[in-house]
């Protein structure tokens, strides 16, 4: 707004000025002054359906009143995820995981977009939905959509690419309309089509930052005048949410998002679609349109190249803020709000409070002003269309004046110092007060892919005091229409909701809005009224009374017949015209409004247009209010006569014919062979020449399942036993091993079917003998702990860099392992620690995601250490405690601390830390013992009790004659021990 127009309007506002001489200094200013690029964007319509929100009015109710919008995948849709033949063994709450979801995906109004119910069927319902939501915007903005058609408005939606073409591949019917119809090129293009729109039609996809990035690219373009309007929006869908065991990295373990809180432990999927309308601030201010804040700069850029291409970067975060705040040209102080990404990881939120702290640091030391809160925690992690719920929730919490409050926030993640920073966690409902300034709020929006985006919006400025000091007219024409009886109930009941609460109202914006920005469709009723009371009596009698006409009620239905034939007089509910009846009716209505000013002419003019109009008349509502400086409101929209459109799924029936991305069959555990009240009994099946854990590793001449192996067969099991993920006192007794690369042997795991800590054995029969022999046991533990915070970048910088280590084989070849082993990226060493970096190679990386802890990328990580003592060979022998609270990646830091240095070499005990590349804390490891060995081949590896029976007496000189012979002696400590025989059997008589 230039200084000129803010002038005019503080004299209006102070009746200096009327509002007619207002408007004709605005037009004789606007045109003269100087053509200069508009760098502000106001946004002046909105829409969007989000979880427990299926309109931006339910969507502010879940946010005002703290409503956690998580729960489980919808029943209906899991028959239309699946098909009719549902899944027999397992409940659906086993198969789908919790998230924020829409209630139904399926239900769209064909006919209202001039569609077929069979085209219908076969669109994706990404471009339905999306098609829904910019027709609202264009409502809500006040404007009736053909008044864009054929101009050059653009098109921009965001989105993310996770689920590819799952609804056209998995359609059992396979029309040529599906390729259109799921084209993901499509999606803007379906907008630009339906609408006749001739601007820009761009699909972005940068992942979680895919929507704000899309706003932040139609403000561009409207800014470099390549369109005039835009609409951008952002929508994410999860079709079919099959628990993925590729995602336990990121995702929450108790389905709670808690952003800044210590206890953040992942994030939790949402769904979501929204748009906005944009257009130059000043061309809405002449145009009256209703602004609900201003874009006033924004930034996009990239991490380039960082820790990973999927980790966080402070650096890249706080510039693209600071680039931001410069295009908006604001004081940062006067930011009071900002809205988080809000990764909901305790390394994610601290990185980002430490690039937003660093980038107030450049122009501020003030502590603690700003507000800081993310909609994530309400309705998950909407992906594409994130940057649209959070911009979308600042523009209702301008409207209101409110800021909700960020949930489940209830200590602060110990990495993020709030006393020392700029901002503070906004954990409840409050008011949003400002000074003389406008308000002011950033949100920040950060991709997967490394694509950042921040941007700076305001309120929008008051005009309210221009309308407010219009005259009251003394009668009002309110006209409502749709295509059918039921939608005009409809529509009647949203307006009857709308008017009561918006007792302060402008009647003449409301009628001209309903009149000018509107389609007018055959089933028509007219309302005179003359004051609000009057409006809200007559809406409430249609309501109760079905359409009733009545006093200064007018209610008619109308059907034009084709081609200008003659309409037959048949009985019914609608009024048969033919065209050139209708054009009759138009003409009068036109000659009508021509003739005298409304509405000067009392109430039978008003009820002569009414007449009109009920009865088919095409009215130019516009010429009704032409002088009139009259406003666009956001009036309920036109509720869409939805019918099923769902192209039906192939018979899937079971889990395991889904073609979606799911959890696969375990590579290692076979399954459980039989369960009692008391244990469960688990099995795996191993072939030397099938399974590279075996194949891969051998210890002399024999094939031996590595120890990590182990842990990734229980680690499976206790997700199988309820969420079981920490492992206590794993002793390894013997090895399981096999000398011939034909041979297949059994492995057994019992369980115990305990309520909470599980004890296990681990047993195989041995084919000669038939015995058991037990190879290792513990205990199963649920998790009783958070887990600690870590500073990779911190520890990364500490750590100096040794020469890589490229060879694989350890002890003097002794043990040799595959080239899954091959895998130790970069190894680094500190006083007291050191630090591995280990990766599968490319042609094994996709194997990870069917592992908890792929075993050979274990093996490494946590055997790394054994290099730091000497050339003797060692072998895992007892874990203490082992804390899991992630699956890991292709590539992960494994952190290694040795507990009890100086005290003997014969065994060593280590603390160890599994890290991701982000730095997230995957696994803790305590108390890791491996000992020393005789390479002498697996058997003589291991030691046990075997108490020999000797027949006949003992000689008094059996001492002299054993006493040459070597045993194996265990301290309490665990240390190996080599004596005599004499020593220890005198030992024995003390």
């Amino acid at each position: 707004m230039t200084a000129a127009e803010k002038l005019i309007f503080e004299l209006v506002a102070s009746q200096k000025l009327t509002p007619n001489d207002a408007a004709v200094l605005l037009e004789h200013q606007q045109k003269h002054e100087e053509p200069v690029k508009e760098k502000e964007i106001a946004i002046i319509g909105i829409a969007g359906r989000f979880p427990k929100g299926e309109d931006l009015g339910q969507f502010w109710e879940c946010l005002q009143q703290q409503r956690n919008g998580i729960g489980d995948f919808p029943d209906a849709r899991v028959r239309d995820c699946i098909g009719e033949g549902l899944l027999d063994d397992i409940e659906a709450d086993q198969l789908f995981f919790k998230g924020g979801y829409l209630e139904q995906i399926d239900q769209f109004d064909p006919a209202f977009f001039q569609l077929s119910p069979a085209e219908a069927k076969f669109m994706d319902p990404l471009q339905r939905l999306m098609l829904e939501a910019s027709y609202q915007a264009i409502e809500d903005a006040g404007y009736y959509y053909k008044d864009l058609s054929g101009t050059n408005t653009g098109v921009y939606i965001g989105t993310d690419h996770t689920w590819g073409q799952w609804y056209r591949d998995n359609a059992a019917e396979q029309d040529p309309l599906l390729l259109s119809g799921t084209w993901s090129a499509i999606l803007s293009s379906r907008i630009s089509y339906g609408l006749n729109l001739k601007g820009p039609s761009l699909v972005i996809d940068t992942s979680c930052s895919s929507g704000l990035v899309a706003v932040h690219e139609a403000c561009r373009a409207i800014q470099s005048g390549v369109c005039n309007l835009a609409i951008a929006g952002g929508i994410h869908i999860n079709y079919s949410p099959v628990k993925n065991p590729m995602l336990d990295l990121v995702e929450s373990q108790d389905y709670l998002i808690r952003t800044f809180d210590k206890q953040a432990n992942g994030t939790v999927w949402g769904e979501g679609v929204g748009a906005v309308i944009l257009k130059p601030l000043q061309q809405a201010i002449r145009d009256r349109d209703h602004i609900y804040g201003i874009i006033k700069g924004s930034a996009v850029n990239n991490d380039g190249a960082s820790d990973g291409i999927t980790a966080p970067n402070a650096r890249a975060q706080e510039e693209v803020i600071c680039q931001a705040w410069e295009e908006a040209g604001i004081d940062p102080q006067t930011i009071t709000y900002v809205e988080a990404h809000g990764t909901g990881t305790q390394l994610g939120d601290s990185i980002e409070i430490d690039g937003l702290t660093k980038a107030f640091s450049r122009y501020t030391q003030k502590k603690q002003f700003c507000a800081i809160g993310t909609v994530k925690t309400n309705i998950g992690h909407t992906v594409g269309a994130s940057g649209l719920a959070s911009l979308l929730k600042i523009m209702l919490a301008f409207q209101h004046q409110k800021l909700p409050a960020s949930l489940n926030f209830v200590a602060a993640n110990p990495f993020i110092d709030f006393f020392a920073s700029p901002v503070y966690v906004n954990d409840r409902l409050q008011d949003w007060t400002a000074a003389e300034a406008p308000r002011v709020a950033g949100i920040s929006s950060f991709g997967f892919s490394g694509t950042n985006c921040h941007m700076i919006v305001q309120e929008a400025p008051d005009t309210r005091k221009l309308a407010d000091t219009r005259d009251q007219a003394p009668l009002y024409l309110l006209p409502l229409s749709a295509k059918d009886d039921q939608v005009l109930l409809r529509l009647v009941e949203d307006y009857t909701r709308y008017i009561s609460r918006h007792a302060g109202i402008n009647l003449q914006d409301l009628c001209y809005t309903a009149s000018t920005g509107r389609g007018h469709y055959n089933h028509r009723l007219v309302i005179l009224f003359t004051g609000y009371a009057d409006l809200l009596q007559k809406l409430e009698h249609l309501q109760k009374h079905n359409l009733a006409s009545g006093e200064d009620v007018l209610c008619q239905s109308h059907e034009v017949a084709a081609h200008g034939g003659i309409a037959p007089d048949e009985p019914g509910p609608a009024r048969r015209l033919t065209e050139r009846e209708k054009q009759s009716l138009t003409l009068e209505a036109a000659r009508l409004l021509k003739t005298f000013a409304l509405p000067q002419e009392g109430p039978a003019s008003y009820r002569s247009i009414g007449e009109l109009y009920v009865s088919g008349a095409a009215i130019d509502w516009n010429l009704m209010y032409q002088g009139l400086p009259c406003r666009r409101l956001n009036l309920p929209a036109y509720p869409f006569h939805r019918i099923r459109c769902w192209a039906e799924k192939r018979g899937l029936g079971h889990p395991q014919h889904l073609h979606l991305p799911q959890a696969p069959g375990h590579p290692l555990l076979r399954g459980n062979v039989c369960e009692t009240s008391g244990q469960v009994v688990y099995t795996a099946t191993f072939s030397a020449a099938a399974d590279w854990v075996l194949h891969e590793h051998q210890v002399g001449r024999e094939y031996v399942l590595p120890g990590t192996a182990y842990i990734e067969l229980l680690l499976e099991i206790g997700r199988r036993q309820g969420g079981r993920s920490i492992i206590k006192h794993l002793a390894f007794l013997q090895p399981f091993s096999m000398q011939e690369e034909e041979d297949t042997h059994d492995l057994q795991i019992v369980v115990s079917n305990d309520k909470d800590d599980s004890e296990f054995y681990i047993e195989s029969k041995d084919r000669t003998d038939g015995t058991w022999r037990r190879h290792a046991e513990g205990k199963l533990c649920r998790p009783s702990r958070d887990r600690k915070p870590y500073d990779l970048p911190a520890l990364l910088e500490a750590f100096h860099t040794y020469p890589k280590i490229t060879g694989v084989e350890t002890s003097g070849g002794y043990i040799t392992t595959g080239a899954r082993w091959n895998n130790i990226k970069e190894l680094r060493a500190g006083a007291e620690e050191c630090l591995v970096a280990v990766g599968l190679g490319e042609a094994f990386r996709e194997e990870a995601a069917h592992y908890h802890y792929h075993p050979a990328l274990l093996d490494n990580a946590v055997n790394i250490a054994i290099r730091s003592i000497d050339d003797q060979l060692y072998l895992p022998f007892y874990y203490q405690e082992i804390r899991v609270y992630g699956r890991i990646p292709a590539d992960i830091y494994s952190v290694v601390r040795r507990q009890d240095r100086g005290q003997g070499n014969q065994t060593a005990t280590f603390d160890i830390d599994i890290l991701n590349p982000a730095g997230e804390v995957l696994a803790e490891i305590e108390g890791y013992t491996i000992k020393q060995v005789q390479a002498q081949g697996p058997a003589g590896m291991y030691y046990e009790k075997d108490w020999m029976v000797q027949e006949g007496e003992l000689s008094p000189d059996a001492d002299r004659e054993t006493s040459r012979e070597t045993v194996a002696v265990f301290t309490g400590e665990g240390r190996l021990q080599t004596g005599s025989w004499s020593r220890f059997v005198h030992s024995m008589d003390r």
